[in-house]
């Protein structure tokens, strides 16, 4: 019954190809990042839709007639048909990518799109030691893979990576930075919805994680209220329950709550003065935007939580200029007023010092497009 109901909501939603794929220099694989890879190939690609927005019969047909069945045969036969030089994709936590094969004269390449930590499910390192007790380390290869930074390169690296490269953000690279600034505090939303007992990491559970998200929110609210100063919630997503959320904590002062517009939040970041974050890839890619940006992360203080603390894998100090792993009242009020009356001279040298080392800013991917055009 599930997967007669799978099965009709595929058919309902998914668009239906029936021509044979035509041979493209590069496949693009997944559509997630499309249309900024669209400015860099233009039309000399073929998207290869992973997740069944698209399906094409075609392909379908010719794996029935050689007894070939299943999405990963779907796709190993796409692939085939379009007979890419370069196969790439802009999702990072997708082992199948890592361990697919292909043929001699032709390269994959890989763009990382969100901050990594070994501790949630969902991170390729956690898969990739997982899968690796079943399947052989050695299937999994990648030719290139375009990185933050080359701390986490590293561990890149350790899934058959045969080259790293640094670029920062893809995604923030390719939009120019804007310097008027006219909100005072931006907040960019963690908020999730989960069951409490689901465990993050270790023993840790998202009840925990909440409690922690929740002190920061009233600390935050004191903070915004003593101060007269107003802030704007940047949501992670489009629903009501996010809003109603926040609202509980703010509706005793100035705020406002943003819908994020997902493909180019940048705009509204670019306009704040101080941004606060918990450990976000948005957070991190405001900070390497030049924007002043507190990172404030009370559960990386956890044994079990640390590779969410600010920076990993550097090494930095639980505390910063910055960062703070407290979820003191005290600690908070001290960092941001902090970062709201530094000159501008003093963060640009904080910024050399340890953004530019976290996620550089390359202007219009510059290095990306270097790479793959040799």
């Amino acid at each position: 019954m599930k997967i007669l109901k799978k099965l009709i909501q595929i058919i309902i939603n998914s668009k239906f190809e029936f021509h044979k794929p035509k041979k493209k220099y590069y496949l693009v694989y997944d559509k997630t990042g499309t249309f900024i890879l669209n400015k860099y190939l233009k039309k000399n690609k073929i998207i290869l839709h992973t997740r069944n927005e698209s399906i094409n019969l075609y392909v379908i047909f010719i794996n029935f007639l050689q007894g070939k069945f299943g999405k990963k045969k779907y796709l190993e036969t796409f692939i085939k048909l379009v007979n890419p030089k370069i196969i790439l994709t802009a999702i990072d936590n997708n082992p199948d990518f890592y361990s697919f094969k292909i043929r001699k004269n032709q390269k994959k390449f890989l763009i990382q799109t969100g901050s990594k930590s070994p501790v949630y499910d969902s991170s390729i390192f956690k898969l990739y030691n997982r899968k690796t007790k079943v399947v052989k380390k050695s299937s999994y290869n990648v030719d290139k893979i375009f990185v933050f930074n080359k701390y986490i390169g590293k561990y890149f690296q350790k899934l058959n990576a045969k080259k790293v490269v640094t670029i920062g953000s893809f995604r923030s690279n390719h939009f120019r930075k804007k310097k008027r600034k006219k909100i005072d505090f931006l907040f960019i939303s963690s908020w999730n919805k989960a069951n409490p007992s689901k465990i993050i990491a270790s023993n840790f559970t998202f009840a925990e994680y909440q409690k922690f998200h929740d002190i920061t929110l009233k600390n935050l609210s004191k903070f915004i209220k003593k101060n007269n100063y107003k802030i704007h919630v940047l949501s992670k997503s489009l629903s009501n329950n996010e809003y109603n959320y926040y609202k509980e904590f703010f509706k005793n002062i100035n705020w406002k709550f943003i819908k994020n517009n997902q493909q180019n939040p940048y705009h509204i970041v670019d306009q704040s003065k101080v941004i606060i974050n918990f450990h976000s890839t948005l957070g991190y890619e405001s900070l390497s935007r030049g924007n002043k940006t507190a990172f404030i992360n009370p559960f990386g203080s956890k044994e079990c939580m640390k590779t969410t603390k600010f920076g990993w894998p550097l090494k930095l100090k639980k505390n910063g200029p910055f960062w703070s792993t407290s979820n003191s009242y005290n600690k908070l009020e001290k960092l941001l007023n902090g970062l709201i009356f530094m000159k501008k001279k003093r963060f640009n040298l904080l910024f050399i010092k340890y953004g530019n080392k976290l996620m550089p800013y390359n202007k219009n991917n510059s290095k990306f497009i270097y790479e793959i055009l040799n």
